[in-house]
């Protein structure tokens, strides 16, 4: 590999020879011609000089097979590993131009738009039709081909945790292909943390919550290697609370009854309005609304309103069964009295 960096060999010829590693197609860079496994070239090539003496001796012993396999194996590990270093050498200058060709783009946006807006009624209407050409998109794709091919080879020698590490960094793997290979091989965690660099936090939450839901049954699928619990999904929803409040009540309402005091100090920290979320569980959740109320009043009495605290009432008496006459005497009522 290390005359194909010092040759500037395209990474694309390079890729051509690992035929089980999927890359994406790109209208902007021809696709070589495909050739065999480098490991099973390697392989293939080494057994081809003593063909002719095969044909006239008896077949191998199991033992010489076994042996035969283990090395085609390692080979292949050490080819592979060999495309990791090779990608990570390449990788910098790549991403490099990638991000620079979508600031560019970004810019010339930005340019485009202010000549319209200032610009006289004459150079508004010659450009009014004016269709967006974007920027060549060679370098991205280019990145988009790198990053790819390297998550699968780092999956493939074993470093499932660099991989995921990869991915928590500013990537362009291509997430159909990514998607599937991870899903092909049950590695949910990261197939998680591709959704979510991605911005597919919706996928992510539901996926995440599925895994959560089969974490607790007694016979856990062969495939689920990692256990899941209830407080990765608060964790997953903390950043989003800013940006996507209505997606973090959504899925925070599984979590709500088995991790009430941490979802409620998730709505907390996250500044979602109290209101909104009682106004939410009130529609999606009824059972809870009180639960949460009585929680929030313990937790943060400050930020019961008296209306919030007219919605617990109704909720509690509901619930109950009650009579308003008999919350007097409740506990409920007790706690409400000594926060006003």
């Amino acid at each position: 590999m290390e005359h194909f960096v010092a040759s500037q060999v395209e990474i694309t010829y390079v890729l051509a020879l690992y035929p089980s590693i999927i890359i994406p197609k790109s209208s902007c860079i021809p696709e070589p011609q495909k050739f065999a496994d480098v490991a099973d070239a390697a392989y293939l090539s080494r057994g081809s000089s003593g063909l002719s003496d095969d044909l006239d001796s008896p077949p191998s012993d199991v033992f010489e097979s076994d042996e035969m396999d283990i090395e085609s194996k390692k080979m292949s590990h050490n080819t592979l590993m060999a495309l990791i270093k090779y990608l990570q050498k390449k990788r910098y200058s790549v991403i490099e131009k990638a991000t620079t060709e979508g600031t560019e783009e970004v810019v010339s946006d930005a340019v485009g738009d202010n000549f319209i807006s200032y610009g006289t009624d004459r150079s508004k209407k010659a450009t009014k039709g004016r269709i967006h050409i974007p920027i060549t998109s060679i370098a991205r794709d280019m990145a988009a081909i790198l990053d790819t091919a390297l998550l699968q080879a780092l999956f493939l020698t074993g470093q499932s945790s660099a991989a995921t590490d990869f991915l928590k960094a500013l990537n362009y793997c291509d997430v159909k292909i990514c998607d599937a290979f991870l899903q092909e091989r049950s590695q949910y965690a990261c197939q998680i943390e591709l959704y979510r660099c991605n911005s597919m936090h919706h996928e992510a939450l539901k996926l995440l919550h599925q895994l959560v839901e089969e974490s607790k049954s007694e016979q856990t699928p062969v495939e689920l290697l990692t256990k899941f619990k209830p407080d990765m999904i608060i964790e997953y929803l903390k950043p989003l609370c800013a940006t996507d409040p209505m997606l973090v009540l959504e899925f925070s309402l599984p979590v709500l009854e088995s991790c009430p005091m941490q979802t409620i100090e998730l709505f907390l920290s996250g500044n979602i309005p109290a209101d909104l979320v009682n106004s939410y569980l009130k529609q999606h959740a009824p059972d809870m609304q009180a639960t949460y109320l009585e929680l929030m009043l313990a937790m943060n009495e400050s930020s019961i309103s008296g209306n919030l605290q007219n919605e617990m009432v109704e909720a509690f008496v509901h619930l109950s069964g009650f009579s308003v006459a008999s919350l007097f005497l409740s506990p409920l009522y007790l706690l409400l009295h000594k926060s006003y």
